[in-house]
């Protein structure tokens, strides 16, 4: 639920892009999955980090980093709107 609540913040007020959304969700996933079912957090000495912290940032970061870096990417919704009103 929190990537797609990331990419909806992002995809309404910034830019909106389909690839980025499908990385950002695959790779949260993924990512998630690791944590969870190796002993990544005991390597790292994470051991008490909860999932949903490391989804936060994994999302943050992809979302922000897919969206700034996709030459495809379009307005957010609001901004569009705020265009063609324009």
């Amino acid at each position: 639920m929190t990537p797609v609540c990331v990419l909806l913040g992002l995809g309404l007020s910034g830019k909106r892009s389909e690839m980025g959304a499908n990385i950002t969700l695959i790779g949260t996933w993924l990512a998630r999955s690791v944590w969870t079912f190796t002993s990544l957090q005991s390597s790292l000495g994470m051991k008490n980090v909860h999932n949903a912290y490391l989804t936060l940032a994994v999302s943050l970061v992809l979302a922000v980093a897919c969206l700034g870096l996709s030459p495809s990417a379009k307005p957010g919704s609001y901004r569009g709107v705020a265009r063609a009103a324009a």
